[in-house]
């Protein structure tokens, strides 16, 4: 059996480890954008590679690729369907050279991956990408955010372990991107991102790798530091004890942005132009709701302060800031919005009404979750049905698994063996190679 695998300069170790100890006796193909790193670098398409002369991709696809990736949206629109094209050739080529029976992604972040998803799924070759997941200690596959059942007994033990743990005020999940900063390490980290910036443009050229995605995206490009931080930076926040909450509150965790999970996991690709999209959600709202919108604490001095200038412009708009606790908050109002984020697993299992932008991986496992574009004034008067929490987490836990990912360049420092452990489960006792 072939596997393919995808590989990254700071995981490349990782997933080939992975791969190797899950399929030691099946051949293993691994593809990467980054030269030099795997056995095929696809990259090489977009020079000397061909267009797409059978397309997989009608062009709503085509359109729906190009919406979802950042990099792809910088360029002229006819530069990035001739990019989709000649990758969606090249990515063809190799699935249908070794004939793949699974592939092992990565989140799906970028129009590479995206392509490679799709292609999969229309060669009826399995995509499994790991993804990890706010109860520490736990990740998940999936392809493009769903839950996948992985059919694992969940003891009530385990179940109340984790209900205790994640009902606890000071519970945070162990991202490091969550930690808080100091104004001087905001204006530190926007001049490492310039020098950053700097670096990549010069790498793209020496590696002659120009439409590389990571190589062509950054957080402040064209920005000025004033655009974040400023001597109002703080203008507008709240602290909790000031914020006026009412049976018509909502609460709105802002995402982390750019975030894979909204661009690709959103059924709606218009959601990859979220600070838009969240400004859309409020105006198309019914007026009388008040919303409650707390930033994401490592968006602090990130974010275009415009934005927060937009936000409160509205009279029923408050801010609540970064740092102050989230839990404390989400015990204090009944219903929550959000896209495809976890707070919505924690709202649900203290008895909240949840309402998503929307279908996630946990939105059909509980009733008090509606998917909704817009809200109106009605929603948030729809009354709780009681539901036991624990058949809740049982399900959700049924989708992960106990065993952690560190999904950046500490990868090395995640569950290698448990992860393997369980993905040969997934395989062998879920039968998806029958599929």
């Amino acid at each position: 059996m072939n596997v393919g695998v995808y590989l990254r300069p700071w995981n490349g170790t990782f997933y080939t480890k992975l791969s190797e100890k899950t399929f030691p006796k099946d051949q293993i193909i691994s593809i990467s954008e980054f030269k030099g790193v795997a056995q095929y670098w696809v990259g090489d398409s977009l020079f000397n590679g061909k267009d797409c002369n059978n397309c997989l991709f009608d062009n709503k696809e085509m359109m729906d690729i190009y919406i979802r990736c950042r990099f792809l949206r910088s360029l002229p629109i006819d530069i990035s369907f001739n990019l989709i094209s000649k990758m969606t050739e090249s990515i063809q080529t190799l699935f249908e050279k070794y004939k793949f029976k699974i592939f092992i992604g990565q989140l799906i972040d970028n129009y590479t991956l995206d392509i490679i998803e799709r292609v999969a799924q229309k060669k009826n070759v399995k995509f499994i990408s790991l993804v990890g997941h706010f109860i520490n200690g736990y990740s998940r596959f999936s392809a493009r955010g769903e839950l996948t059942n992985l059919r694992r007994d969940v003891s009530k033990e385990e179940i109340s372990t984790v209900l205790s743990k994640i009902t606890k005020e000071d519970y945070k999940p162990n991202f490091d991107i969550n930690k808080e900063q100091s104004r001087l390490l905001g204006i530190k980290y926007y001049y490492r991102e310039k020098v950053k910036e700097n670096y990549f443009s010069l790498l793209k050229h020496i590696k002659s790798d120009k439409y590389n995605y990571h190589y062509n995206t950054f957080t402040f490009k064209n920005k000025n530091l004033n655009d974040f931080i400023n001597k109002n930076t703080d203008f507008e926040f709240k602290k909790l004890n000031d914020v006026n909450i009412d049976r018509d509150s909502i609460y709105i965790p802002l995402h982390f942005t750019p975030e894979a999970t909204v661009d690709y996991w959103c059924e709606d690709p218009l959601c990859a132009f979220y600070e838009d999209s969240i400004i859309d959600l409020i105006c198309k709202s019914s007026h009388k709701l008040n919303f409650i919108i707390k930033e994401h604490p490592a968006m602090y001095m990130k974010r275009e302060l415009a934005f927060y200038e937009k936000l409160v412009s509205f009279p029923n708009v408050q801010l609540v800031h970064p740092y102050e606790n989230s839990n404390l908050l989400l015990n204090k109002v009944d219903n929550i919005y959000v896209y495809t984020g976890s707070v919505g697993v924690e709202a649900l299992i203290r008895g909240k009404k949840v309402f998503s932008k929307t279908s996630n991986y946990y939105s059909d496992l509980h009733p008090n979750i509606s998917i909704t574009p817009y809200l109106s004034s009605t929603d948030v008067q729809k009354v709780v049905t009681e539901y036991d929490e624990k058949l809740f987490i049982k399900e959700l836990l049924q989708g992960l698994i106990p065993a952690k990912l560190i999904n950046n360049k500490k990868i090395m420092n995640s569950d290698l063996e448990g992860i393997s452990k369980y993905l040969k489960y997934y395989i062998e006792e879920c039968n998806i190679l029958s599929i």
